[in-house]
């Protein structure tokens, strides 16, 4: 199989540019997904959450009403808008690249690494809430401790005799 020189060199200059096409394509796929970002909003309207490419959470906004809801059911309307917007991000980052016109097999290739990059979700079957931690039991404390009873005064006997008081005037006997 001959191929004459100049058949030769106008089908590398075509690959060269194919190539040099498919590179620009992927250049432009790069700088369109760097800016990438995807807003989720929860259904009863509670919380909104915006992911980065990556999947990271940057915004996350509730409504007044958040406040009136019960904390393990704001943890999973939470959760629910995360993985809602993170498989947002994901389809839209699959549209950037088939839209791009790159051939089916870098597409391919291009967003099962975008896919195994990402964290994997936890499926809204397995989310569970944080469990509750149990009160401690409610004890009484004990009663407080009674003093002994106070010993009745005894008169002491002095040398002094009769009663002598020293606080009184004059010092006299009384």
């Amino acid at each position: 199989m001959d191929v004459a020189p100049g058949d030769y060199l106008q089908q590398l200059v075509n690959d060269m540019a194919a190539e040099s096409a498919e590179a620009r394509r992927m250049v432009a796929i790069r700088a369109r997904a760097e800016k990438l970002t995807f807003t989720q909003q929860s259904p009863d309207g509670t919380v909104r959450v915006t992911v980065n490419r990556a999947g990271a959470v940057i915004d996350l906004a509730f409504a007044d009403s958040a406040g009136r809801l019960d904390p393990r059911r704001l943890s999973g309307t939470v959760m629910g808008a995360i993985r809602q917007a993170k498989a947002g991000i994901a389809a839209q980052y699959e549209r950037i690249v088939r839209e791009s016109g790159v051939a089916e097999a870098t597409a391919d290739r291009l967003i099962g690494r975008f896919r195994s990059a990402q964290p994997h979700p936890v499926a809204p079957q397995a989310a569970q809430p944080w469990p509750q931690p149990t009160p401690p039991p409610i004890v009484p404390p004990p009663p407080a401790p009674q003093r002994p009873a106070r010993p009745a005064p005894q008169e002491a006997e002095d040398d002094f005799g009769d009663t002598f008081t020293v606080l009184q005037r004059g010092y006299r006997k009384p």
